[in-house]
């Protein structure tokens, strides 16, 4: 590949992605946010609360899934490889 930088970097996904977080800054997160002011402070803190947990439970899966900190679950079956290279896994 053209711009690839020893199978790390990839300026083909870099830049939308790039270009798709800072729209997401700008324009989305204004209108979540002014949504979030508008609800009322007990159901606040509860979402809160809830994306906290649900925050947890992903890290929690994710490293099981990841073999880093063993888990009752079975092994995958899928080997994993030690990295990507632009995309290609």
């Amino acid at each position: 590949m053209r711009f690839n930088i020893h199978g790390r970097i990839c300026l083909e996904t870099m830049l939308p992605f790039g270009l798709l977080g800072t729209f997401a800054l700008y324009r989305i997160n204004p209108f979540l946010m002014m949504l979030y002011h508008r609800l009322p402070g007990f159901i606040s803190g509860k979402l809160a609360v809830g994306l906290v947990v649900l925050l947890l439970a992903d890290l929690t899966i994710s490293v099981c899934a990841c073999g880093i900190f063993p888990c009752r679950t079975a092994t995958p079956t899928i080997p994993l490889r030690s990295h990507a290279v632009c995309g290609k896994i």
